[in-house]
């Protein structure tokens, strides 16, 4: 039950953060808005992170909590599969026991405790790579896919040719895996300048160019596998 009050807190204020962001999202029965960790500054994540969403038990009673065979029979070698799953119960091991002497210390939910969130992401992701990060996402059930719901008239995206459907892989080459991280990265760089951002229609991968800034766009989360 606390866990479950922590994510409908976290869900309040991300969409309070998106607002405020100039990008609209627009949540989907049955699908999480969202699962990861926000940044404040460069070197530091906001207090509006969804720890409650990443520790939460997996929303089926029949799916495993990590999902070795969906890997191995969408053509991940059996041991790789394997070796993921040993890495990420590490990794979920390491967030209980740094999550406990938050709480202990005092500093449960301040930036000190987001900050080593993100450190441990961060040397996760650095060990993997793109793609091992991008699976073991989907094997522990996060979503892992930003999805175009709607385009505003008007907007960087429209003039860019982005249609409702159209899900967003790379964001000026950085991978995108989240809505948060996302709109984080539309507010760097300088406004205006020409960014390129990789898009998966209809099977097909193509890429855009676009003005950094608002994309003008409403947004969901999805989960989706990973080609390997």
């Amino acid at each position: 039950a606390r866990h479950a009050l922590e994510e409908r807190v976290q869900q309040l204020s991300e969409r309070i953060g998106e607002a405020e962001s100039g990008e609209a999202f627009e949540p989907v029965t049955g699908t999480r808005e969202s699962d990861g960790v926000d940044e404040a500054t460069e070197g530091e994540l906001a207090a509006a992170d969804d720890l409650a969403a990443e520790d939460a038990e997996p929303d089926s009673d029949e799916r495993p909590v990590f999902d070795v065979a969906a890997l191995v029979s969408n053509g991940l070698p059996p041991h790789e599969a394997e070796w993921l799953r040993e890495r990420w119960e590490q990794y979920a091991l390491d967030k209980i026991y740094l999550d406990d002497r938050a709480a202990r210390e005092g500093w449960r939910r301040k930036p000190r405790h987001y900050h080593q969130r993100q450190l441990l992401e961060r040397e996760v992701r650095e060990e993997l790579g793109d793609e091992g990060w991008d699976r073991m996402l989907y094997a522990s059930g996060q979503d892992n896919r930003v999805i175009v719901r709607d385009v505003l008239q008007g907007s960087a995206a429209e003039i860019a040719g982005l249609q409702p459907g159209d899900t967003i892989l790379r964001y000026n080459g950085n991978p995108v895996y989240k809505v948060s991280a996302l709109q984080r990265a539309t507010t760097r760089g300088q406004v205006g300048e020409r960014v390129r951002v990789e898009i998966l229609r209809g099977g097909e991968v193509f890429t855009v160019d676009l003005e950094r800034g608002p994309l003008g766009t409403m947004l969901r989360s999805s989960r989706a596998f990973p080609e390997i």
